[in-house]
C-alpha cells in the first residue's frame, strides 16, 4: 500500500507556512511565517519539524517577497540544510535582491507601518545572504541547488510508486520581466533610490506556487498567485491537470487570488478541499472571496477561524447588511464563527493537517485554532 502525502498548513492572524511530507520520508516547506524572530524555537514551523524528528529538508520554497511568506525562513535555512531552494523569479541577481530590500525598507519606514516591521527587511537580506554565500566560493560545491520559479518548470521527481511530480505554477517569464521593470523604476540610472517618486510595487505579481501530482491526486499550493497569473496558468495546461484533491487558496481568500472559471477547473464537481490562511489586518479572507470559493469547494477549512472572523468584523449587523450577494449558508456560517470569536490575540496559531492518498482521497485533522469555515 502506498504512503499518503502529508500537508500541514500553519496560519494565524497573518502569514502562512506549509510543511509537506512526500513518500519516502521526503520533507519540504513552502513559505514560512513566525510572529517573532528572537529565537528559532518561537517559529511554529521550526518547532513542528523538530518534533517530527526532521534533520534535513528536500526542498524549501519562497514564493514571493512579502514578509507574511518569508519571516523566519532563515531559521529553516540554517538548521534543516535543504537540498533544493526554490525562489520567486527575480531573486538570483544581487542587484535585484538589493532593489527588493530597498523597496521593502521604504515601506517599513513609512508612517503607515508599525516601526517594528522594519525587521522584515533585515530578515529578507539575511535569507539572501545565506543563499548567496553558498555560491561565493567557486572551488566549493554548494550544499543546495537554487531554482527560480517559473510557470511550468519541473521542480522534483520522486521514483515512488506511484511517482511524485512537483511543478512550478504562477508567474510566467513575462510577468517576471514586468516585475523587474517596476523595481527598476524605483531607482535612477546611477542606482539612486527614488524614495519620493516610489511607484507601487506589487510583489504578488511575481508569486509562484506549487502543483504536486501523485497518482490521481493533485495538490495545489497557491502562494499569492494573482488573477492574471492564474489566467496564464490555466491556459497553459489541460483542465484535468488541475482537478485537485486539496488547494491551499491563493492570497488568503482575496478576490484577486482567482480568475473566472478557475475554481470550476480546480474543483470540478466540488471535489477539492480548500484551505484558507487568514490575514486579519488586510480584511482577508473577504466575504466575497470566501463565498466564491466555498460555492465550488467540497469544504473550506482555516488554520484560525477566529482570525478569519476578525478579518471583516463579522458581527451580526455586518452579516445582515454588509455582504450583498453572499449566500445565506455562508452568512450563517460566518455568524456562527464570529459568535465564538472574541478578539483573538496576536499569538493565535493553528494547523490544518491533511493526508492525501494516491486515489485523491483527503482526510484532515485540526490543531489549535483551526476549524471549518464552510
Amino acid at each position: 500500500m502506498s504512503e499518503p502525502i502529508e500537508v500541514h498548513v500553519f496560519g494565524a492572524k497573518k502569514g502562512e507556512s506549509i510543511v509537506v511530507r512526500l513518500p519516502g520520508d521526503v520533507w519540504g516547506v513552502v513559505d514560512n511565517y513566525t510572529p517573532t524572530l528572537n529565537r528559532p524555537e518561537g517559529n511554529p514551523t521550526f518547532r513542528f519539524l523538530k518534533q517530527r524528528g526532521v534533520k534535513r529538508l528536500s526542498f524549501l520554497c519562497l514564493t514571493h517577497p512579502y514578509d507574511d511568506h518569508y519571516k523566519g525562513m532563515s531559521h529553516l535555512l540554517e538548521t534543516f540544510r535543504p537540498d533544493r531552494v526554490w525562489l520567486f523569479g527575480s531573486m538570483t541577481h544581487r542587484t535585484l535582491c538589493a532593489m527588493v530590500a530597498e523597496v521593502l525598507r521604504a515601506g517599513a519606514e513609512s508612517a503607515t507601518v508599525d516601526i517594528g516591521e522594519s525587521e522584515k527587511v533585515d530578515e529578507l537580506v539575511r535569507i539572501f545572504d545565506l543563499i548567496e554565500a553558498e555560491y561565493e566560493d567557486a572551488d566549493r560545491q554548494p550544499r543546495f541547488e537554487v531554482v527560480r520559479l517559473q510557470l511550468g518548470m519541473p521542480l522534483l521527481d520522486l521514483a515512488s510508486k506511484p511517482a511524485v511530480r512537483v511543478m512550478s505554477i504562477g508567474a510566467s517569464g513575462g510577468r517576471i520581466l514586468h516585475y523587474e521593470r517596476t523595481l527598476a523604476k524605483c531607482f535612477s540610472s546611477n542606482g539612486e533610490f527614488l524614495a519620493r517618486e516610489l511607484p507601487s510595487v506589487n510583489h504578488n505579481i511575481v508569486s509562484g506556487g506549487v502543483l504536486i501530482e501523485y497518482g490521481q491526486a493533485r495538490i495545489v499550493l497557491g502562494g499569492d498567485i494573482d488573477t492574471e497569473a492564474w489566467e496564464e496558468t490555466i491556459t497553459k495546461f489541460p483542465p484535468e491537470r488541475f482537478a485537485s484533491s486539496l488547494v491551499k487558496v491563493s492570497h488568503h481568500g482575496s478576490t484577486t487570488g482567482y480568475c473566472n472559471g478557475l475554481w470550476q477547473i480546480l474543483s470540478p464537481g466540488k471535489i477539492a478541499v480548500a484551505v484558507i490562511t487568514p490575514y486579519s489586518s488586510q480584511g482577508l479572507p473577504s466575504a466575497e472571496g470566501l463565498a466564491h470559493i466555498s460555492g465550488e469547494a467540497k469544504t473550506t477549512l482555516c488554520p484560525s477561524i477566529k482570525a478569519a472572523a476578525e478579518a471583516n468584523d463579522w458581527d451580526d449587523s455586518a452579516l445582515d447588511t454588509g455582504f450583498k450577494g453572499v449566500s445565506a449558508d455562508v452568512l450563517l456560517t460566518l455568524r456562527a464563527v464570529f459568535s465564538k470569536a472574541s478578539r483573538p490575540s496576536d499569538r493565535l496559531e493553528g494547523i490544518c493537517s491533511f493526508l492525501v492518498t494516491e486515489e485523491g482521497n483527503v482526510t484532515h485533522t485540526f490543531n489549535g485554532e483551526a476549524g471549518k469555515l464552510c
